[in-house]
């Protein structure tokens, strides 16, 4: 829903009306020849002679159809004529009429995002400009007219940390949508201001203008289209970056997107459940809800979400929760069919614990540059299913305890009937004085006599070389 702050709903119906009824009577598809390319317009002279903007222009009519303030922002100069053509500026976009088309096609928006020179290349070839509508904007690039309006699409919905916010550039507006808006409430970028520079005396706020420098090269874009439904992963929350663990990854609302050049894609999803304090139950015969099961096979399968690590739970009457190694489901069978399976929106807990408490902080940690060394240990070589176990790990490097690691522990437990199921975790921490870390594994619900088998490795994608294997038993 496009909104602005400080618009009640019913003065937010009225501009999408307005909306709708400027688009059936008045738009066009920008960029007909009829119109020129716009760097052939010629801007105002700077002389001072752009005061006193006439409010009841040749575009008052049409400015005041498409929301006028609220929606284009102030008027930024008088009507000026090219070629018997006229233009003027709003903050947010530039207006043309030209009289020699047919009636309803005389008034349209020019396509000044093309002057921008940010783009990317396609990733959906089957999208109008190759790049699917983020959803964050779906709705209001609907209400407008779609590619009648906007134009093509210049790139990808995507979040830009310089602006604090999601955005989407097209060749005629640009939309955005800040972190600390409300949910559904979308901004247009100032196309216009942009373009009318110093012939406009105009200063509007910082988050509201163009942003080169972050249109940077997004490593997981392509893969994540490609083998994800965008609801299944979330808004990303941050830009790609490398954490502690010298992992390039991405937090998104649900899940967190790390590089891995060997799995499809070239992108996996970190462990985060059991780092956010997520018990794992290692119960090998956890069933999994057919409609879980189902979602999983549409959104890159398991090789993505990992094993089952917890029973399917009933948080309340509307709510039943289920854990996998890398993410959460949720079940909700009060909703509609369709909508009744979400992913549990953990990458907000994850940044919040993990994200803003290390970057510039610490360099990232490198396994295969350094000569890495762990001791392991288990507590109990033998114990119960009733009882939890402990493994110990101690990190140095160069003959010395290093802090800052987070090992990670995988558990493989298999099955009498031969099938194997791997519980992945991820110590705490190591000890910046000692280099040690340990982490408690709850009981193991296993036949008497199974053999657990658990690897550590000092870094997630580390050489097999640097991580230590060993076993125990589960014994009645």
């Amino acid at each position: 829903m496009l909104a602005m702050p400080l618009v009640g709903p019913s003065r937010r119906y009225l501009i999408y009306r307005k909306f709708i009824v400027g688009i059936l009577l008045l738009f066009i598809v920008v960029g007909s020849s009829a119109c020129g390319p716009i760097g052939e317009v010629k801007l105002p002279g700077n002389d001072g002679s752009l005061g006193g903007i006439n409010s009841n222009s040749r575009f008052r009519g049409f400015y005041d159809d498409l929301g006028g303030l609220e929606i284009l922002g102030p008027l930024l100069t008088p009507v000026f004529e090219q070629n018997g053509i006229e233009y003027q500026y709003t903050s947010t976009v530039m207006m043309f009429y030209n009289p020699v088309l047919a009636r309803n096609q005389r008034y349209g928006l020019m396509p000044i995002g093309l002057e921008l020179g940010i783009s990317e290349p396609p990733t959906d070839m089957d999208e109008p400009g190759g790049h699917p509508i983020h959803e964050s904007f779906l709705e209001i690039y609907n209400i407008v007219g779609k590619i009648r309006i906007t134009g093509l699409p210049l790139t990808g919905g995507r979040y830009n940390p310089e602006r604090n916010g999601l955005e989407q550039y097209f060749e005629n507006v640009g939309f955005y949508h800040l972190d600390s808006d409300q949910p559904g409430v979308v901004h247009l970028i100032e196309y216009g201001a942009w373009y009318c520079d110093s012939h406009c005396d105009y200063n509007g706020p910082y988050h509201a203008k163009p942003m080169f420098g972050a249109i940077a090269d997004q490593p997981f874009s392509d893969a994540v289209q490609r083998l994800m439904d965008p609801n299944f992963l979330g808004n990303p929350l941050t830009e790609p970056y490398t954490a502690r663990d010298g992992q390039l990854e991405q937090i998104f609302e649900n899940m967190v997107v790390i590089k891995a050049d060997n799995r499809p894609g070239g992108i996996a999803l970190r462990a985060i459940p059991t780092l956010l304090g997520i018990q794992a139950q290692h119960n090998a015969n956890i069933e999994v809800p057919g409609y879980f099961e189902e979602y999983i096979l549409d959104n890159g399968g398991w090789e993505f979400t990992g094993q089952v690590i917890t029973t399917y739970e009933r948080k309340n009457d509307e709510l039943y929760r289920q854990c996998f190694t890398n993410l959460c489901l949720d079940y909700f069978p009060n909703y509609v069919e369709g909508q009744q399976v979400r992913v549990t929106s953990l990458g907000y807990a994850y940044k919040d614990r993990f994200y803003e408490n290390q970057i510039g902080q610490q360099q990232p940690l490198d396994s295969g540059t350094q000569n890495i060394k762990l001791i392991v240990d288990e507590a109990y070589p033998v114990v119960a299913p009733s009882e939890q176990q402990v493994i110990s790990v101690a990190v140095y490097v160069d003959g010395q305890p290093v802090g800052g690691y987070e090992p990670i522990l995988t558990l493989t437990l298999t099955q009498e009937d031969g099938n194997v199921h791997n519980y992945t975790f991820v110590f705490p921490p190591t000890n910046k004085d000692s280099g040690n870390s340990s982490l408690t594994i709850n009981p193991i619900d296993a036949p008497h006599g199974t053999r657990v088998r658990y690897e550590v490795c000092p870094l997630q994608n580390a050489p097999s070389d640097q991580c230590v294997r060993d076993d125990f038993l589960i014994w009645w």
